[in-house]
């Protein structure tokens, strides 16, 4: 029963790679875990190779690991799908199913106003070297894909719009103008918390955010 369970969530979240989903709430996950793996497809046997990439996943229960790699390797891939012929790294995101419905307290949502300027850093896996620098009206980012620059406009005292202003990889800068709308949702001691935030395409991703200690 558990198997089911855990693969029906797993099969109606949001997708990436013609349809395997790679966002989806679990118990027994703190805040967000990732598993990241290296697939291989190709026109007749579909996904062919499935690699854990361990130096890009922190979740920690092995079974749980296990039923995706199972679950990948059964997948109806499609003939024509974007893997075929080659291979490509795919991160998978496990929540903590409190934060599907979950929100903040008024007091709690006063207390966000010390997070509208300072240093941050990403909880993701894929974005520990991202530096993030948040003004009174811009936040800076600068990753390994490139420096991005935000326009930030506070909504209210714990959601804020970061609107895409400038970017140096030239293949997203099709996204300037573009809004994401972003919600802390949870406090993380006294210099963090957990954000759901709705992409411009309407996919909705959930993280975390601590103030940096440099």
């Amino acid at each position: 029963m558990k198997k089911v369970l855990f693969f029906t969530i797993l099969i109606i979240s949001n997708y990436s790679y013609s349809q395997i989903s790679t966002r989806h709430f679990i118990k027994g996950v703190e805040i967000v875990d990732y598993i990241t793996f290296e697939l291989c497809a190709d026109s007749i046997s579909g996904i062919n190779q499935v690699e854990l990439v361990k130096e890009k996943t922190n979740h920690k229960i092995q079974a749980n690991i296990d039923l995706m790699i199972d679950f990948l390797k059964n997948f109806d891939y499609p003939k024509d799908g974007p893997l075929v012929g080659r291979c490509g790294v795919l991160t998978f995101s496990l929540i903590n199913p409190e934060f599907e419905n979950i929100e903040l307290t008024d007091s709690e949502k006063k207390q966000c106003l010390k997070f509208r300027k300072g240093k941050y850093e990403y909880h993701h896996i894929n974005h520990k070297s991202t530096k993030v620098k948040r003004g009174r009206r811009i936040q800076k980012e600068k990753s390994y894909r490139g420096n991005q620059i935000y326009k930030i406009v506070w909504t209210s005292d714990s959601t804020y719009d970061l609107i895409y202003h400038r970017l140096t990889n030239d293949k997203l800068k099709y996204l300037i103008g573009e809004k994401i709308k972003v919600e802390i949702i949870k406090l993380i001691g006294d210099n963090g918390y957990v954000y759901r935030s709705t992409s411009p395409n309407g996919v909705v991703y959930y993280g975390a955010l601590y103030k940096s200690k440099n």
